[in-house]
């Protein structure tokens, strides 16, 4: 998708990680990945619809960021984190669905 509005240069988090010695699932770069496999129109699927009053009264359209999402997209990145979340901590697997 090209377009990535998130991106702030290096990111202190990717370093400091390693020196406390805790886990880090950059789901920054795993968006980007999965957003660019499906493409603009599969990933607007994924997306809350901001159009709508019950969502957002205030709002009358997407955010840019791809970061905002309905159901279907809370599953698909909830997903990638439990995923993540396994192999960077095996002890949490069984309790992750």
């Amino acid at each position: 998708m090209g377009d990535n509005t998130l991106y702030y240069g290096d990111n202190p988090v990717k370093e400091l990680a390693p020196q406390l010695k805790v886990p880090l699932i950059d789901l920054h770069a795993l968006s980007i990945e999965l957003y660019d496999k499906l493409g603009e129109k599969a990933v607007d699927q994924l997306e809350a619809n901001y159009t709508e009053p019950t969502t957002n009264p205030s709002a009358t359209t997407r955010p840019a960021d791809h970061t905002h999402f309905n159901r279907k997209g809370s599953q698909v990145i909830g997903g990638i984190v439990a995923d993540e979340l396994a192999k960077a901590v095996p002890e949490l697997k069984s309790n992750l669905k």
